[in-house]
């Protein structure tokens, strides 16, 4: 404990008098021993302060203090520390400070000498108005968290969160009115100390507003996604995909009206070097009938052209039961084709396509679907009509476990002779950041009499996307695996 007496004798010894010397836009706390003679505070105990936090307050109306902790004892029962405070009046030296082994101190740094710096400002009536805490790190202070006073009320302004090896892992940044009401807030995600991608929010009344999505790609922000918020709900404004290579592959542009009813939609792809238009819808609605209408245009020529029009009405659990699709020729709308859906509740029981030809409506095709009774599909089929009768095509059939995650999936194609089994498909559950998806594991194909033929193993990357396949030949009564 002699290295903190002496570093207390030394402080007071040379401290008779504390000032504040301006140096152009920062102010800097000094010691001196005398009016004549003045020398900078240590540099562990220098303090820089930006002259935007000291509009009107001078030192002796705020209080700065410097912990510095200088080890942890393996039973994290107590701590040695010192900890003075500059208020122009007096200084405090606290050791072995019984602290709880939960403190987040303790929890930051375990195995190194840490420093904690503290700045807390208060006005003329001795009132605080903020907090600053830094981490001293790698021979420099990181400020990792800020506090401002509203109405005596303490809210964040700031904060670094570091990972164990002291990197950037993100930074948050809040913003309020006058009130303490906030106003908007950025959250900024690093690698390796690096931007990676962040989000602003806005708000109103404590709830969001507009948020909007960045990625940090060659050394600037990149707009990737915008929504806005409409009695609470939240809906895409702004959508930029990516392709599994981190490209740029197309874009999504929306607005909306008051009820959060889209109004348009603007579709286009990046081509290399640009984005291309490609296409735009645009809705109106007749809520009395539950009909929507609408309008797709195609871009050529720099200017967009009418492509088609769509009719839509909705029974009142907001389900499609009649679409009519038009197309522009010769500068008017004409019949194309219709789609006719029925329901049971709410899972879609059929879709009938019928063509628009010589003035009338004619059966094109038919999808069916039957469900269990947790409205999982069990069977969906596709079928064709040849002028007389709907004949089947091909089906799916599917099979869940407990949890309902599919099992298997076969698919039938329709022959003279009836039925026939073509492929199977093995699933399991796999696990991708915090989320589940049904990926399959293993399909087989099967010849005319039923046999097996072929089969494919599928694995998955980290990010589920595929990450190898292996073929195996049934022969002799054996699966071989099939070499490139």
């Amino acid at each position: 404990m002699k290295k903190k007496h002496l570093l207390l004798g030394a402080i007071i010894a040379t401290s008779s008098l504390f000032t504040l010397i301006s140096c152009g836009n920062k102010q800097t706390v000094t010691t001196a021993s005398s009016s004549a003679s003045r020398q900078p505070v240590e540099s562990s105990t220098t303090t820089t302060i930006p002259t935007s936090r000291l509009p009107q307050y001078n030192l002796e109306d705020n209080e700065i203090s410097l912990k510095v902790f200088n080890e942890y004892k393996k039973t994290f029962s107590n701590i040695t520390y010192d900890d003075f405070r500059i208020n122009g009046r007096r200084y405090v030296l606290n050791n072995e400070i019984e602290y709880d082994y939960n403190s987040s101190y303790i929890k930051l740094n375990l195995d190194y000498t840490f420093k904690v710096k503290e700045i807390r400002l208060k006005d003329t009536n001795g009132n605080f108005i903020s907090e600053v805490m830094s981490n001293y790190i790698n021979n420099e202070w990181i400020r990792v968290s800020e506090f401002k006073y509203y109405n005596g009320e303490k809210l964040r302004t700031y904060e670094l969160v570091l990972n164990n090896d002291g990197s950037i892992n993100h930074e948050t940044i809040n913003n309020y009115d006058e009130n303490g009401n906030r106003l908007s807030y950025t959250w900024t995600a690093f690698v390796n100390n690096s931007y990676s991608s962040k989000d602003e929010s806005i708000l109103s009344e404590g709830k969001n507003l507009y948020r909007t999505y960045y990625k940090y790609i060659d050394g600037e922000w990149v707009k990737t996604k915008k929504e806005i918020y409409i009695n609470d709900e939240k809906y895409d404004l702004y959508l930029i995909n990516f392709d599994r290579d981190g490209n740029f592959q197309n874009r999504y542009e929306y607005t909306y009206d008051d009820q959060g009813n889209k109004l348009s939609e603007i579709y286009s792809k990046f081509n290399g070097t640009l984005w291309e238009y490609l296409e735009k819808k645009e809705y109106s609605y007749e809520l009395d009938t539950n009909r929507v209408t609408t309008i797709s245009y195609e871009y050529a020529n720099n200017d967009w052209y009418y492509y088609s029009k769509t009719i839509e009405t909705f029974d009142s659990n907001r389900n499609s039961i009649l679409a009519i699709v038009l197309k522009y020729e010769n500068n008017e709308w004409v019949n194309d084709y219709k789609l006719e859906h029925t329901y049971d509740n709410l899972n879609e029981l059929s879709e009938i396509v019928s063509k628009y030809v010589n003035g009338e409506w004619v059966y094109q095709e038919k999808e069916e679907n039957t469900y269990d009774q947790n409205d999982n599909v069990l069977c969906y089929s596709y079928s064709i009509y040849d002028g007389n009768n709907w004949v089947y095509r091909y089906k799916y059939e599917y099979t869940y476990d407990e949890n309902d995650s599919r099992l298997t999936k076969v698919y039938s194609d329709y022959t003279k002779k009836g039925w026939k089994i073509i492929k199977e498909y093995i699933y399991t559950k796999l696990y991708y950041n915090n989320n589940h998806e049904d990926q399959l594991v293993c399909m087989y194909h099967i010849d005319d009499e039923g046999e097996y033929t072929e089969k494919f193993i599928y694995t998955y990357d980290e990010a589920g996307e595929i990450a190898s396949v292996e073929t195996y030949k049934y022969v002799n009564g054996e699966w071989v695996l099939k070499q490139d």
